[in-house]
């Protein structure tokens, strides 16, 4: 108890002493001042998901250890799922996410003008995709944040998902240093304005569209696309999701455990982002994800999360996480985080961000992990839109 009490003033006295801070650039960075008192936000932005379990401190440090492990293995490895998670685990309590280091092997190309054509598999329910022969603009680097000053380094893509919908944690959110990648709920309300705020901040943008996980005790949202759901049914909520956040790069999955493991659900979104240039980020809720083999397949660029911040929403062990990330992001060149606008991870991030320049690490938005695993040049990642 006393340990506890001196840990929490220690952090009080520290957080404090870096909002005296505010409005000073540290090697590119600048600090944004956050209120010393953060709203309390309920943990759960959907209010009908349960919570997830309380984890064990002896938990958290085999958690850990189990990570560094991980990130070591990536050398010998790299073109391996690097975590096997226990076949009792699949299905159920993913949606709480089963946290892993995944490597994601680069994509040969970008967006396409013409898709492979390939035989679909016997059992297939759907026809098979094939684009016009039309140009497609790539709306992911027309819409990307323009990074042409970024040194070179390791580089750390945060990810601010379910934003949108809890609008002070978004605000507190967006008035972090940047560039973060901000991922707006679909049915949020006011998501122009939302939008503006976080673009005028310098953050980039996607859309997080719902989709259906595997334990039905778990509510995703309206609209959310059904794995049971007509081709119709279903093509006609990707488009309702992409119409609703403006000016986005791209779209990653809220909840959608089932959905994402499902071939002719998957296989409809690839077609219409592959038609509008749009990226796909895995936030990864299930080990079953066909999204990375019918990316290849329809030409969409993608990328897969790798790291989860704050499913155990203590200052201390999202601090934890963001070090796993760190060590990820050495390691391997670059990573992607997925956070929530809670309390507990924009104060950790308040505290993390104005050094990881010091570190010699970068902060940059998804375009740009996206573009270096495609081999796109930084100083050519943005296009006009003419």
């Amino acid at each position: 108890m006393a340990a506890g009490a001196v840990s929490t003033i220690s952090a009080i006295i520290f957080f404090n002493s870096q909002n005296q801070n505010a409005g000073v650039t540290v090697q590119g960075l600048t600090r944004i001042a956050i209120p010393e008192k953060l709203p309390k936000v309920d943990l759960n932005i959907n209010p009908d998901e349960s919570k997830p379990p309380e984890l064990s401190e002896k938990y958290k440090i085999s958690f850990i250890k189990r990570e560094e492990a991980r990130i070591n293995a990536i050398e010998k490895a790299p073109n391996s799922v690097l975590d096997q998670i226990p076949v009792a685990r699949e299905s159920v309590d993913e949606e709480y996410p089963v946290e892993g280091v995944y490597w994601s092997s680069p994509i040969e190309m970008e967006v396409h003008t013409q898709a492979k054509s390939e035989k679909p598999q016997k059992d297939s329910k759907f026809k098979e995709f094939t684009a016009s022969n039309r140009t497609v603009k790539p709306l992911w680097r027309i819409n990307s944040v323009n990074t042409e000053d970024l040194r070179p380094g390791p580089q750390i893509a945060i990810v601010i998902d379910d934003a949108g919908v809890d609008k002070l944690g978004t605000k507190h959110a967006i008035e972090l240093a940047g560039p973060l990648t901000i991922s707006f709920l679909t049915y949020a309300t006011k998501l122009n304005e939302q939008v503006q705020h976080a673009k005028s901040a310098g953050h980039e943008i996607m859309a997080h569209v719902p989709m259906e996980p595997f334990n039905k005790t778990l509510n995703p949202g309206p609209n959310f696309l059904r794995v049971d759901d007509s081709d119709e049914e279903i093509r006609k909520n990707i488009k309702l999701a992409l119409t609703k956040v403006p000016e986005s790069v791209g779209i990653n999955n809220h909840m959608g455990s089932r959905f994402t493991s499902n071939v002719r659900g998957v296989s409809l979104i690839m077609e219409e982002l592959s038609l509008r240039g749009l990226l796909f980020l895995d936030s990864r809720t299930s080990e079953k994800t066909v999204i990375p083999k019918l990316a290849r397949k329809y030409h969409v660029p993608y990328v897969t999360r790798n790291v989860f911040l704050d499913h155990e929403p203590s200052l201390e062990f999202i601090l934890a996480q963001l070090e796993v990330l760190e060590k990820l992001a050495i390691k391997q060149g670059y990573a992607v985080a997925i956070g929530h606008p809670r309390a507990t991870t924009i104060s950790a991030l308040s505290q993390w961000l104005p050094v990881i320049a010091e570190k010699g690490l970068n902060l940059v938005p998804i375009s740009v992990i996206m573009a270096k695993r495609i081999g796109i040049p930084r100083n050519l990642i943005k296009l006009s839109a003419k």
